[in-house]
């Protein structure tokens, strides 16, 4: 069985070109699944999930293909990030 954690974001940053910057937790090796959402309701998966290289992992949300537009192009974008772990 798949069963997910949520994680906490160490941080949260809009970069110069407006790209968003997630910086969370991470342990070497773990997958996690970064996930995005307009509403805080319907919540939609970036494929593929991430393979965390080390204690910290940083995601870049720059649009197509993660995202649908770039973050500069909508009113508001919501991050949340989960841990996959196998039951």
């Amino acid at each position: 069985r798949l069963a997910f954690r949520r994680v906490l974001f160490r941080s949260v940053v809009a970069l110069p070109n407006q790209d968003i910057l997630v910086e969370f937790d991470s342990t070497a090796g773990q997958r996690y699944t970064m996930q995005y959402s307009v509403d805080g309701k319907n919540w939609f998966n970036v494929v593929p999930a991430i393979v965390a290289g080390t204690n910290r992992t940083q995601w870049i949300d720059n649009g197509p293909p993660k995202t649908p537009s770039h973050p500069s192009t909508v009113k508001s974008r919501l991050y949340r990030v989960v841990e996959q772990s196998i039951d």
